[in-house]
C-alpha cells in the first residue's frame, strides 16, 4: 500500500525541503508508480500529512491511476495521472512517494497563473528559495534544471492541462540568483503581446573565464554576469547592493573595467531605473543598441501591456 503525493502538495514539499532538508526524512528516487486499484488507507494519508507538514484544513493532493481509483474524501484532492515513466516519484517515507521536482512543478503549473508559474520555475532552476516565513534564502543548489523539466514534460504531455503550459516550459531559464533577477529576466524576454521587451539569447549569471595573470590584476579568475549575451559580448549588470559604500562602488568599477578590457560592453541597471518604467525603457534602448537589434514592437498597445506586466512584477513601485 502506498500514497502518491503530487501537484501543489509535492511542489510545496520540494520548496520547503530545499531550504531546510533537516526538517524531513531522507529522500530517494523511486521506481514505484500508481497502479490500478491503489487506494491509500486513512492511516497512510494521516502519516503523509504529518510527514509533509500539511496543515489542517489544507487538502493533500494525491495521484491516482484511474478515475475509479479515487476515493471521496474531503481532505484529499485526487488527480488522475495514468501511466508515468522515467522514475517520476521519490520515496520520502514508508509507503509515501512524492512527485519529483519536475513533475510536481508541471502538475501544479497547470492550475497557476502564467506569471506565477514562470516565477516558480525560475526559482526551482535558480539558486534561491523561500523559507516558511517567506524570506528569501540565497546561495542554494538548483533543485532542477530547464533541461530536466523539458524532459519530464515530453514524457507526461498526455496529462490533463499539460498542453496549456507548453509555452511556460519554453520560457524558463537556468541560473537566476534572486527574485529581482527572475523578474527582470521575465520582463526582458517575454514577447510584446505579454508586455515584455522580446529580448532573448542571454544567460543568467553566465561565467566568463579571465586570461592568465588576471588574479594578480583584478583578484579574480572568473567573472559572473547577471545577464550575459556571450556571443555579442554584452553584459547587463545590477549595480552592487552595497552601492552606497565606497568599497561596493569600487568593486563595480574594477569589474566593469576588466570586462571592458576583454571587449565586453557592460550596461548597468540600478534599483531606481527598475522602479520607473520610463528609465528602464532607456536602459533597454542602450541594451538593444549594444546588441545591434531593433525593437520588435508591432502592437499599438505594447506600452500599456508592458506597463501592466511591470506593475505585476514590481508591485508598489512607481511607473
Amino acid at each position: 500500500m502506498a500514497v502518491f503525493v503530487g501537484h501543489e502538495t509535492a511542489l510545496e514539499f520540494w520548496r520547503a525541503y530545499r531550504v531546510d532538508p533537516d526538517g524531513f526524512d531522507s529522500v530517494t528516487p523511486s521506481r514505484v508508480v500508481p497502479s490500478e486499484g491503489d487506494r491509500p488507507s486513512s492511516k497512510l494519508i494521516a502519516y503523509a500529512r504529518s510527514a509533509l507538514h500539511v496543515p489542517d484544513g489544507k487538502p493533500l493532493h494525491t495521484c491516482a491511476f484511474r478515475r475509479e481509483d479515487r476515493g471521496n474524501r474531503a481532505d484529499l484532492r485526487e488527480h488522475v495521472c495514468g501511466k508515468l515513466v522515467r522514475t517520476p516519484f521519490c520515496k520520502v517515507g514508508r509507503g509515501l512517494h512524492v512527485a519529483n521536482p519536475e513533475l510536481a512543478f508541471l502538475q501544479a503549473a497547470v492550475s497557476m497563473q502564467p506569471l506565477q508559474a514562470l516565477r516558480i520555475g525560475f526559482e526551482l532552476c535558480g539558486t534561491y528559495g523561500f523559507n516558511d516565513q517567506e524570506e528569501c534564502v540565497f546561495s542554494l543548489a538548483p533543485l532542477t534544471s530547464v533541461g530536466e523539466i523539458a524532459k519530464r514534460y515530453s514524457s507526461c504531455s498526455h496529462l490533463y492541462g499539460m498542453k496549456s503550459i507548453e509555452g511556460i516550459v519554453g520560457k524558463l531559464l537556468d541560473g537566476s540568483a534572486s527574485p529581482y533577477e527572475t523578474d527582470l529576466a521575465i520582463l526582458l524576454s517575454l514577447p510584446s503581446f505579454y508586455g515584455g521587451y522580446n529580448i532573448h539569447g542571454f544567460e543568467l549569471n553566465g561565467e566568463i573565464d579571465l586570461p592568465p595573470g588576471s588574479f594578480a590584476r583584478w583578484g579574480k579568475r572568473t567573472y559572473r554576469c547577471d545577464y550575459l549575451w556571450r556571443n555579442e559580448k554584452v553584459a547587463l549588470e545590477f549595480e552592487s547592493k552595497s552601492f552606497h559604500s565606497p568599497l561596493g562602488r569600487t568593486r563595480d568599477v574594477i569589474r566593469e573595467n576588466a570586462l571592458n578590457e576583454l571587449g565586453y560592453t557592460v550596461i548597468s541597471v540600478t534599483s531606481d531605473q527598475l522602479r520607473y518604467l520610463a528609465s528602464l525603457d532607456n536602459v533597454v534602448a542602450s541594451l538593444r543598441s549594444a546588441l545591434k537589434t531593433r525593437g520588435q514592437i508591432t502592437r499599438k498597445d505594447a506600452y500599456e501591456r508592458r506597463l501592466l506586466l511591470h506593475s505585476e512584477l514590481f508591485p508598489g513601485l512607481k511607473r
